[in-house]
């Protein structure tokens, strides 16, 4: 169960929002990301494909039957999904609706020569 906190760089209404890099899962070690850690969308998606890349390796030794965490397997899974609802709220903060994101995500695939991905 995570502790609840505000975070460092947002709040509203006098509500928990996001969990804060100062929260900590009880338990472990694992902080959380918090808006103020990513500066930038680009440092967001650099940490997203670290860890993309770390849910490959771990979907490996799945495959070929070695020892494996599926809770770290799904620790990583959590953490993308905070990571881009951050870059999503930041993108709504800046105006751009949900047609505009993709044609811009488009295009930055496009340009790194990843095409129809």
């Amino acid at each position: 169960m995570a502790v609840r906190g505000f975070c460092c760089s947002q709040r509203s209404r006098n509500r928990p929002t996001r969990l804060c890099h100062k929260s900590v899962l009880a338990g472990t070690n694992i902080r959380l990301p918090c808006r103020a850690q990513f500066p930038t969308a680009e440092a967001i998606l650099a940490e997203v494909q670290k860890l993309k890349g770390e849910m490959f390796s771990q979907r490996i030794k799945f495959a070929k039957r070695e020892e494996y965490k599926p809770a770290q397997y799904q620790e990583l899974r959590r953490r993308v999904a905070q990571l881009l609802t951050i870059k999503r709220e930041r993108e709504i903060e800046q105006g751009i609706d949900k047609r505009e994101a993709r044609a811009i995500e488009k295009r930055r695939l496009t340009e790194a020569g990843l095409g129809r991905l």
